[in-house]
C-alpha cells in the first residue's frame, strides 16, 4: 500500500510541475478562429447610427406622452403619469461602449471625431431623462466599475467641450460607416455645430448670460456653421428591408398610440401645416405603410382605458402618430434639423445671445 501511495503521488507531483505552465503556453487551443477579436470601426459606427434613430422617433414617446402630444389608447399608464420604471444600463453597454471602441481605437481622426459627436448625443438624451448620470468616470472598464454620478451642469459642459474638440480635430477624409452623410465630413463639423447649439440653448434658463458658457458656446457653433437646409440634416434613411424605420414598427401589429386631441386641437386653433403631416388616419387603407390620407382627430389624454377605447370606436378617423408615408418601413428618421437650429437661433436672438 506504502509503494502505492508513493507511486500514485509521485505521478501527481510530476503531472502537477508539467501542468505548471503560464496560460499562452496553451497555444490557440482556447481560441474562437471564426470570432471577431478586433472590432471593426466602421460596423460599430454604423449600428450606433441605425440605433440612434430610435432616441429620436418611438423610442422618445413616453416622453412626448408626458407633455400630452401623444395619447395612448390601450394602455394610459403614461397619460395618467404613472412612475415609468426605465433603466439607462443598456445604452452604457451598448452605444455608448460601441462609441468608447471607435475613440479607443483611434483608427482615423474622423472616426474618433464621429464617434464622440455620437456618443455625446446619446449623453444629452440621457441626463437629459435621469439628470445626474455617470459621465466623466463611465466606460472605463475594469478602471471604474462603480462611476460616479456627475452633475447635470458638468455633463452639459462636458457634451459641449467634446463637441467643439471632435469638430475641431475632423480632416478632409471620410468618415468610415457613414450611413448619415455617406461619409462627408464637413457635414459631420455641421451636425456637431448644431448639437452644441441645442445643448446651449437649453441651458440658457440656468445659464442666461450673454457672456456665460452657454452663451459663448453658442455664439461659437453658430459661427462656425451650423445646419441650415433641410439637405443638410442630420438624418437617417431606412432601405426598408432588414433595416426598418422604427416609425414603421410603431405599428407592426399594434395601435398603441394616438395623437393627443390636447395636440391637435391646438395646431387646428393656429391652422398649422404640420397638422396633416403629424396625424395619419387610422382608416387610411395603407394604414402602416404609405398611405396619405391625415386626420387631426386626436385622441383625449389621460382617460381610462374604456374611456379611450369607447372614443376610438365611435371615431374610425382617429389619428395616428404621423402620417403612414412618414412612418413607412423605409421612411427617413431625423436627429437634428434645419428647422430646428432657425428656431434656437431665434431664441438666441429673443434672449440676446445673438443679433438678427
Amino acid at each position: 500500500m506504502k509503494k502505492i501511495y508513493i507511486y500514485t503521488l509521485t505521478t501527481l507531483l510530476l503531472f502537477g510541475a508539467a501542468s505548471c505552465k503560464k496560460p499562452n503556453q496553451f497555444g490557440t487551443t482556447n481560441n474562437d478562429p471564426t470570432a471577431v477579436r478586433t472590432p471593426i470601426v466602421a460596423a460599430l459606427l454604423a449600428n450606433t447610427q441605425n440605433n440612434l434613430g430610435s432616441y429620436v422617433s418611438n423610442g422618445a414617446l413616453s416622453g412626448a406622452a408626458y407633455a400630452q402630444y401623444v395619447s395612448e389608447t390601450q394602455y394610459p399608464g403614461t397619460s395618467l403619469y404613472t412612475a415609468p420604471s426605465n433603466s439607462f444600463t443598456g445604452n452604457y453597454n451598448g452605444d455608448l461602449e460601441d462609441c468608447q471602441n471607435v475613440i479607443n481605437l483611434a483608427q482615423s481622426k474622423n472616426s474618433v471625431a464621429a464617434a464622440t459627436i455620437l456618443q455625446q448625443y446619446i449623453y444629452w438624451i440621457l441626463t437629459d431623462y435621469w439628470g445626474d448620470i455617470p459621465y466623466s468616470q463611465a466606460l472605463q472598464g475594469i478602471k471604474s466599475i462603480t462611476p460616479a454620478y456627475d452633475k447635470q451642469e458638468d455633463i452639459y459642459k462636458g457634451i459641449v467641450a467634446k463637441v467643439k474638440s471632435a469638430v475641431a480635430s475632423m480632416d478632409g477624409g471620410s468618415v468610415p460607416g457613414d450611413l448619415f452623410y455617406g461619409g462627408d465630413a464637413a457635414s459631420w463639423k455641421r451636425a456637431g455645430n448644431s448639437l452644441i447649439m441645442l445643448v446651449a440653448i437649453q441651458a440658457s434658463k440656468k445659464v442666461p448670460g450673454a457672456s456665460d458658457w452657454a452663451a459663448t458656446a453658442f455664439k461659437d457653433a453658430l459661427a462656425a456653421g451650423p445646419i441650415t437646409t433641410n439637405a443638410q440634416n442630420f438624418a437617417i434613411d431606412y432601405p426598408g428591408d432588414n433595416y426598418k424605420s422604427p416609425w414603421w414598427g410603431l405599428y407592426n401589429g399594434r395601435t398603441d398610440w394616438a395623437e393627443s386631441k390636447t395636440m391637435t386641437d391646438y395646431l387646428k386653433s393656429t391652422n398649422d401645416p404640420r397638422k396633416s403631416v403629424t396625424g395619419g388616419s387610422f382608416s387610411d387603407p395603407a394604414l402602416t405603410d404609405g398611405g396619405t390620407v391625415s386626420s387631426d382627430d386626436g385622441v383625449p389624454f389621460g382617460v381610462s382605458r374604456t374611456d379611450a377605447n369607447n372614443y376610438i370606436a365611435a371615431n374610425a378617423d382617429w389619428a395616428l402618430v404621423l402620417r403612414a408615408d412618414k412612418r413607412a418601413a423605409g421612411s427617413t428618421v431625423y436627429v437634428i434639423t434645419g428647422a430646428e437650429i432657425t428656431l434656437a437661433t431665434a431664441e438666441a436672438i429673443n434672449i440676446g445671445w445673438a443679433t438678427g
